[in-house]
């Protein structure tokens, strides 16, 4: 199995970051087509860094978990715990970004993926949160 680190969390970041500053400097220049290819790759930079982030997550919990409580929780109850240690700001954001990510895999349209465009600063924000979170706790992560 891969593993994966704090390091490859905060790459995938900086490429949804830097998809979406593309992605705005196209629109901006009224080059739509250009827009439009960067807001998939927005998108897809969402999907990656989401889930990198949600394996982080998931070890962190149960590499904390001493007494095995943790071990088969649903997805609300890890976003909860994971707010507990202090990894989250807001479990429900992560319940929305999972829904949002879960939309525009199965169902790509134009209208749904311009609204989770419009939410990308938000979701960065929180993720680099989560990194940075991550990043502190160091060697129960990687």
């Amino acid at each position: 199995m891969a593993s994966i680190s704090i390091e490859i969390l905060w790459k995938s970041i900086a490429n949804l970051e830097q998809a979406v500053e593309f992605a705005l400097k196209h629109k901006n220049l009224g080059e739509m087509d250009y827009y439009f290819q960067f807001r998939t790759a927005a998108i897809q930079s969402f999907e990656y860094s989401y889930e990198i982030a949600n394996k982080l997550i998931r070890r962190y919990v149960e590499s904390a978990d001493i007494d095995n409580e943790n071990r088969h929780l649903d997805f609300r109850d890890y976003m909860r715990v994971a707010a507990e240690y202090g990894l989250l700001n807001e479990p429900e954001e992560w319940a929305e970004f999972r829904e949002w990510r879960n939309r525009i895999s199965h169902a790509y349209d134009q209208d749904i993926a311009e609204d989770i465009f419009l939410e990308f600063p938000k979701i960065v924000s929180s993720l680099k949160y989560t990194a940075q979170q991550l990043a502190k706790q160091g060697s129960n992560v990687s």
